[in-house]
């Protein structure tokens, strides 16, 4: 019998080929992009599982691909750090010594083509781009290759990353390049990406180099209840004393339907069920929720605390607002949206002025936003769906009707309203 992190598996960069969830329009996409022998931008939500979709459809039609992660170089040296790193995991260069650190010149990579082959003899120093090119060409053989740019989040607010980036993509238009048929793929969180590369004077360039694939998006119900019920019950084989109805309804609203947080929120339940003889109950639910709360969602908790009300607060408005948003359906909303939902819910706000339009424009302010406006700026959207997450499980009404945080160690009598 699998142990629970070996079904639920949020921080895995590789596939789990036994929970992944087929997504026909976006797999599509994906096989269309590499039948345009262009470059593509895919881009979603943090943990929207952008990654294994690509991979999937990789290994599907074998594409040999190489990734450099934006999120690990630094403004100052840009992408050639991880380029000389990526080219000497490939065993293509080697340092001289254990102490100098100047480059020797390339190993011979032979590249073989169609009808010749040739041996490439470049020095990183003087071109790393090609010398990149050339590895990866080499160890992928035959095969199509990309190099993918992931995390492109953290490159966009740095010239010289995006620098980098850009002339990575408009490379394949000379020939000197070309030559190795290395395609490029920018994996990351923001869509737009023409937008991003205006401000570095690169939007003429890159526009017409690059297509971008629609957003991978949430998961609908049905998928993330199927990842719940593939997990918990055909794999795991845990038994289950509450409503199941509930349960699932329960991983399904507090995970924000993206698939990273549904195997992260489930993973805490099934390590709990599991020390209570693989059973799933009201305790494994209550614990689990506080452990992700605790580990995953520490940084979203501590500031939505903060922007709470004091406890001998008299009207507490802005607590109400908070709770209110945490409960709205949808994940765009304006004033009036949430004014209802405060006018439903709390008795006190009745044939009053509670200035809902003024409230939220505060939680859009300051280092660490709650919310952010939309594009149109009409209305308002969390800042990133961790904060939604953690806003649903953290507030909750006491019997009083008043607005309370679930505490993260201890029982506050919230576990029973978790499956309400």
């Amino acid at each position: 019998m699998p142990l629970p992190a070996e079904v639920f598996t949020p921080r895995s960069a590789d596939i789990n080929p036994k929970m992944y969830v087929e997504r026909p329009s976006q797999e599509k996409s994906v096989r269309q992009a590499l039948l345009r022998d262009s470059n593509f931008f895919m881009h979603g939500e943090s943990g929207s599982g952008k990654s294994w979709l690509y991979k999937k459809i990789f290994a599907e039609k074998r594409i040999s691909y190489f990734v450099i992660d934006c999120s690990k170089a630094t403004e100052a040296e840009g992408l050639r750090p991880a380029y000389l790193s990526l080219v000497r995991s490939l065993g293509v260069l080697k340092k001289t010594s254990v102490s100098d650190e100047r480059l020797a010149t390339a190993d011979a990579i032979v590249v073989k083509g169609s009808q010749r082959q040739t041996t490439i003899k470049e020095n990183f120093e003087q071109d790393p781009l090609e010398t990149l090119f050339a590895a990866v060409r080499s160890n992928s053989g035959k095969k199509q290759a990309f190099i993918i740019f992931d995390n492109f989040e953290h490159a966009i607010n740095s010239p010289k990353k995006m620098e980098d980036i850009a002339s990575a993509i408009i490379a394949r238009d000379n020939s000197q390049y070309d030559y190795y048929n290395v395609r490029i793929a920018i994996v990351g969180v923001p869509d737009d990406i023409v937008s991003y590369f205006s401000k570095q004077n690169f939007s003429q360039t890159i526009s017409n180099r690059i297509f971008e694939l629609p957003e991978v998006g949430r998961l609908t119900g049905d998928q993330c209840k199927s990842i719940i019920e593939r997990g918990f019950f055909e794999l795991l084989k845990y038994k289950i004393n509450v409503n199941k109805e509930d349960f699932v309804r329960f991983l399904v609203r507090n995970s924000d339907l993206i698939p990273q947080h549904v195997q992260a929120l489930c993973l805490e339940i099934a390590i709990e069920a599991h020390e209570r003889n693989k059973t799933i109950d009201i305790e494994s639910i209550n614990t689990g929720v506080r452990s992700w709360l605790r580990g995953s969602l520490h940084s979203e908790y501590a500031r939505i605390s903060a922007r709470m009300n004091k406890r001998n607060s008299r009207r507490q408005r802005r607590n109400q607002v908070l709770y209110a948003i945490s409960r709205c359906s949808k994940h765009e909303f304006n004033y009036l949206d949430i004014e209802q939902i405060v006018k439903n819910e709390f008795s006190d706000t009745q044939d009053v002025a509670v200035n809902v339009s003024g409230t939220l424009s505060t939680l859009a302010q300051g280092e660490n936003p709650i919310l952010r406006r939309t594009p149109d700026s009409k209305g308002y959207r969390f800042a990133n769906p961790k904060t939604r997450i953690c806003a649903g499980l953290m507030l909750h009404l006491d019997e009083d009707g008043v607005v309370n945080r679930t505490l993260l160690d201890g029982d506050d009598g919230v576990k029973a309203k978790w499956l309400s």
